[in-house]
């Protein structure tokens, strides 16, 4: 069964064709605040390239977050307008369990962190890269730190663009803490569709009216709108 995987969480969307477990065309491009405008050019680009036609598709899947809210957002209306459209099912795949999926079969803890601003990001623990342990977080390097000692969690690598953003305060917390390398450091579309393909043939696709994305925390415009509410 051929999917067609959308991600589209942080700065650098993406989208891509697998089968199989194999990938067979991807595309990137780091668009910031435009990926309404670009990710259905994208997609039909990529399928011209590889000569696919929407009726060889049998499965649309979407990373659902967390992430940027925006970001998060346009690819969900985008992957449910396919799937709607072409009548097909729908997966959604949570973003850091994807990125952790990349990193599957390291015999640590492997961390996949999303940037959530104010030195701050989405992650959560995976033992091989598999098994999700604790809950889904947004953290500090210290308080990252802190939870895996909680959790009796060691050996950490950590793998996402959240590591940009506070790689100096991870290595001074856990200075025994290893970093994927750059190339697997960007979410990729193709792992969103590898793990929709396999966990859809265990769980069937996902509802579409009530398919959401991730947030884990509320945002910026929710926060001040609590703010105001309770000023009141």
């Amino acid at each position: 069964m051929k999917v067609l995987s959308i991600e589209s969480a942080t700065n650098v969307a993406s989208v891509a064709l697998c089968e199989e477990g194999m990938v067979l065309s991807e595309r990137f491009l780091n668009i910031k605040k435009n990926h309404s405008e670009k990710l259905l050019p994208m997609i039909d680009g990529m399928l011209s390239d590889a000569e696919v036609s929407e009726k060889e598709i049998g499965l649309v899947a979407v990373s659902i977050g967390p992430g940027s809210f925006t970001g998060l957002r346009i690819g969900m209306s985008t992957a449910k307008g396919l799937a709607y459209g072409w009548d097909l099912p729908l997966k959604g795949v949570n973003t850091l369990d994807s990125m952790a999926c990349r990193l599957r079969g390291d015999m640590g803890t492997v961390v996949p962190l999303i940037n959530a601003r104010r030195k701050e990001a989405y992650g959560g623990f995976f033992l091989k890269g598999e098994e999700h342990i604790g809950d889904y977080f947004v953290l500090d390097a210290k308080s990252i730190a802190k939870r895996m000692e909680e959790l009796d969690l060691k050996d950490p690598i950590f793998i996402g663009d959240g590591v940009h953003a506070m790689r100096e305060e991870l290595e001074k917390a856990m200075p025994e803490a290893r970093f994927a390398s750059a190339a697997t450091m960007d979410n990729r579309a193709s792992t969103v569709g590898i793990l929709a393909l396999e966990r859809y043939a265990s769980e069937g696709g996902d509802n579409l009216k009530r398919l959401a994305p991730t947030y884990i925390r509320a945002s910026q415009a929710e926060q001040n709108l609590k703010r105001a509410g309770a000023n009141e």
